[in-house]
């Protein structure tokens, strides 16, 4: 539980997250959820959740994306957190595209962003 300013600025900057100050004064990293292609999950301040999900086939993540949409929304809820944000880290030309799909509710978002963006995070 500390610090990560490299997440904070993904989660402000990149990500447009408008968290008062003292939410990134607890961060947890989460262990990687067995199955699961996500591979780094936080928990910043008990009320928001980051998972990162990198791919190299977009159009492949595309039939499971409303999955993991709605497994994210369940570890939310589970939590009793606020929001979470699935970001998936492509090079993939087609990874743009998976922005259009359906969000389970209105405090999931996905992000789609170039693996240089996520620089520093690991996954």
């Amino acid at each position: 539980m500390s610090r990560n300013p490299r997440l904070e600025s993904l989660v402000r900057d990149t990500l447009g997250c408008t968290c008062p100050e003292e939410v990134f004064r607890d961060i947890d990293e989460l262990p990687p959820a067995p199955d699961s292609p996500v591979t780094r999950s936080w928990v910043i301040g008990d009320r928001l959740m980051i998972q990162i999900l990198p791919t190299d086939d977009a159009r492949a993540l595309a039939t499971r994306l409303p999955e993991l949409l709605t497994a994210a929304r369940r570890e939310r809820d589970r939590r009793g957190l606020n929001r979470a944000r699935l970001v998936i880290a492509s090079d993939d030309p087609a990874a743009p595209g998976l922005e259009v799909i359906p969000l389970p509710d209105d405090r999931i978002h996905l992000h789609v962003l170039p693996r240089a963006a996520l620089a520093g995070l690991g996954g």
